[in-house]
């Protein structure tokens, strides 16, 4: 069928990787800039709460527990009518938009819960945004990886056709299939680290008040919480991305009636035990499914497949030994071949 050997289908398809996951870099600075906005507008906020309730940059529990007197109460109402405002010009989720109608009813409300509320704006504004974000980040990849696979492998067997349209109700379908077995797809691991952002958030707070903490000590406390939240976010992408562009080049290689693909795992010593089980493995087209026998098979994974055809001259595969140093070895090398030589 082909004159190309493996090492030629593995490279192609390592540089394709390579070549879209520059989007997940580029995305991931955004989404920095988003977790620094979220945070300035956090400190922002508690630093006014702290100047105004606080006596000697210390405030009890009890007295936080206060409630808003009448003049505050019309402040603070201003304040959650902006953001219902700003909720609807932008399409926040509604859930949201519902829950700040039902403070800006109420006749009482503590200074502690006012806080609260500002601090579940951001994060419900910051998660709005990465939800919308990766979301078009994910139906863009599977468009163009769609396409490259289709190029690459149609330029390398000398065999071109036209492929069939894919509608925009298919990709959203497609990006919203879970590939891990707990079936949570990306947006309810959004939703869900939204939940836990807030809750984590209100529980320093109370902490940092109960221990008699001051505005810089517990502003540290929620940055460093933002921190690992924004580090949460970066392993999300990083690894949906790894899913889509998956299922992208399993749906290529499926519509170009290719009839068998191989897993090919990173050979260095960062590279998982289950990817260095299934290095290699051959698999029928018709088993391809991310998460089982495709990519990624765990949070992180930096593993793609490449289209098999048989009676190929295996060529070299390039590895990294104990040192960094790039070597190349026959293009059959498997992981625990590798492992043997040259891992630690």
């Amino acid at each position: 069928m082909t004159e190309k050997n493996a090492e030629y289908w593995r490279n192609r398809f390592w540089k394709l990787e390579e070549l879209q996951h520059k989007k997940v870099v580029k995305y991931d600075k955004q989404l920095e800039r988003a977790y620094t906005r979220t945070l300035d507008a956090i400190e922002k906020d508690l630093l006014k709460w702290y100047n105004r309730f606080a006596e000697n940059n210390s405030i009890t529990l009890q007295e936080a527990r206060k409630r808003l007197n009448a003049g505050e109460l019309r402040e603070f109402k201003f304040t959650v009518d902006e953001y219902i405002k700003y909720a609807k010009e932008n399409a926040i989720n509604g859930q949201w938009i519902k829950q700040l109608e039902n403070a800006s009813a109420r006749v009482h409300i503590s200074r502690l819960e006012s806080l609260f509320i500002q601090f579940s704006n951001h994060a419900n504004i910051l998660y709005d945004g990465q939800l919308q974000g990766l979301s078009e980040l994910l139906e863009d990849s599977y468009l163009e990886q769609y396409n490259r696979v289709a190029y690459i492998v149609q330029t390398g067997t000398n065999v071109a056709f036209p492929l069939a349209a894919i509608n925009e109700g298919a990709i959203q379908t497609i990006i919203a299939k879970p590939w891990a077995s707990d079936g949570i797809n990306f947006s309810e691991r959004i939703y869900r680290d939204r939940t836990q952002l807030v809750s984590i958030l209100q529980t320093e707070l109370i902490q940092a008040i109960q221990l008699g903490e001051g505005v810089d000590v517990t502003a540290r406390r929620l940055k460093d919480r933002l921190g690992v939240s924004y580090r949460n976010a970066v392993r999300l992408v990083q690894t949906e991305e790894t899913a889509i562009l998956s299922r992208a080049n399993g749906y290529a290689l499926k519509e170009l009636s290719v009839d068998r693909y191989q897993y090919v795992a990173t050979l260095d010593s960062r590279t998982s035990d289950i990817c260095q089980t299934f290095d290699l493995q051959i698999f029928d087209i018709n088993q391809y499914e991310a998460g089982v026998t495709a990519p990624p098979l765990h949070v992180n994974c930096r593993s793609t497949t490449a289209p098999y055809f048989e009676d190929v001259d295996y060529g070299e595969r390039a590895a990294r030994d104990r040192d960094g140093r790039t070597v190349y070895l026959p293009g059959n090398t498997s992981y625990a071949e590798w492992k043997e030589k040259y891992g630690v």
